[in-house]
Formats: C-alpha cells, structure tokens, sequence
C-alpha cells in the first residue's frame, strides 16, 4: 500500500524502537482530534465495524511476533519487517481515508507493547535507546516494565481496551511525555 508521505517518514526514518514508538504515538496524537471516537468508530467491534478489522488485527499479531524475539542491535531486520508488510498492505475504503490510514499505525503500537513486558530492560541502556532520539512529534518514550492499575484491570477482571478514552491507556508498557508542553524557563 502507499501511504500518504508524512506516514511513511513518520515509520520509516526512526533508527530505534524507541524512535518508532514515540513517532507512531506522536503522528496518533497529532492527527486525531478525539481518541475515543477513533478507537469507537475504527478499532473496536460492533455494529458498523471496519471493514479492514480483522486484517488490522491479524498485522499487529504479526508485529506482536516479530517483537517477542527483538533485538536492539537487530532493529534493521526488524523495521525491514514491518516495512516489507506495510508494502503488501491493502485497506478498504472506510470513512475518512486518512484516519483510515492512521488505524495501520495505531496497529503497530499494540503488537509492540504487547511484547515489551517481556524485554531485557538492561539490554536498552545502550547508544540506541532508551529515549526517543529524533523527538519528531514532541514525545519521549520511556519503558516501564511495572504494572499499571490499567494492566491489572485488563488482565484481572476481563476488560479488552476498546473502550479507552485516549491513547495513553492504552499501552502497559511505553509512557509518553509530551516534551512541547514543558516550559521554557
């Protein structure tokens, strides 16, 4: 699939995960006025679905395998992974085709958070990690192997995530700051 320019960079230019997370999380924020809205009308079952559902599933699956055996010093063969998929991608029309477009992204946040409990957190201290380098949107993106009361709540008592109110629940693993909002002083 060709996606629009600024999608591309976004997913293509990072030279770590961190950078592929911060900008994939930062590209969600910036383009999407209403979270729970997108998440409702393009990423949750019901009624009236996306018809690109299943498949958006199915690719962060794929992504969520890719990254149970991730490697920092192998990121090339991993962003070569991803990349190679968002080639043979192929979406429906579906509402507004570029947040149609933005639901890819949104896939790839969760099959990386999924697998990131289970990393080595001493293997990230190194020249490629932990922070977001490029800082392209505006969010630093750190790694917290902690549990949340989010994480208890999904595991404990049943609940999928579909219902977040903004992006931030949604992952148990990455936190993001939003750098333009600190003060100049």
């Amino acid at each position: 699939m060709q996606f629009s320019d600024y999608i591309q960079t976004y997913i293509t230019e990072p030279d770590n995960i961190y950078d592929l997370v911060g900008n994939c999380f930062g590209l969600l924020c910036e383009n999407i006025k209403d979270p729970s809205a997108f998440i409702s009308d393009y990423m949750s079952e019901g009624e009236i679905e996306n018809p690109n559902l299943a498949f958006l599933k199915c690719f962060s699956e794929e992504i969520k395998n890719e990254t149970v055996s991730f490697q920092p010093s192998h990121y090339d063969e991993y962003i070569w992974y991803i990349k190679n998929h968002l080639i043979n991608l192929r979406l429906y029309e579906y509402l507004d085709s570029k947040l149609n477009e933005l639901t890819v992204v949104y896939s790839i946040l969760p099959g990386i958070d999924a697998e990131a409990r289970g990393w080595d957190v001493h293997k990230f201290y190194s020249n490629r990690g932990p922070l977001d380098r490029i800082n392209k949107t505006g969010y630093r993106v750190y790694y917290s192997s902690h549990d949340t009361l989010h994480f208890d709540y999904t595991e404990n008592v049943g609940r999928d995530g579909k219902y977040a109110n903004d992006f931030s629940s949604e992952f148990e693993i990455f936190r993001f700051i939003n750098t333009r909002k600190w003060k100049v002083q």
